[in-house]
């Protein structure tokens, strides 16, 4: 969980069964790989970038979400405004390690 975080850089170069983003403000969240359920709520001005098999995006305002996700679209719910949705931007050298240990598989484009 990461929860009531102001003004700060968190990276996860990890593999982790559930997350929850919560109550954050003007931060930048980067977490390489989410087996289960992702859960972004009651943020405000964050960027996230995630990897996971389910999204769900709540009552957040001003936030950048580049999710990368397989089995069904980002649920987004509440009052959630001004909310940008982008392309996953994320590569390292262990990403597909990551990806393959979530149970997330990976279909190249084209």
């Amino acid at each position: 969980r990461i929860l009531g975080c102001e003004d700060s850089y968190i990276y996860i170069d990890a593999n982790v069964q559930f997350m929850q983003i919560a109550s954050c403000i003007n931060c930048t969240i980067m977490v390489a790989a989410v087996n289960k359920t992702c859960t972004i709520e009651k943020c405000e001005n964050v960027t996230v970038c995630v990897a996971s098999n389910y999204l769900r995006i709540g009552n957040c305002v001003d936030c950048t979400v580049s999710p990368y996700t397989q089995m069904a679209p980002p649920v987004i719910y509440g009052d959630t405004s001004h909310l940008v949705m982008a392309p996953h931007n994320t590569s390292y050298f262990e990403l597909f390690v990551h990806l393959k240990e979530a149970a997330i598989s990976f279909i190249p484009p084209g």
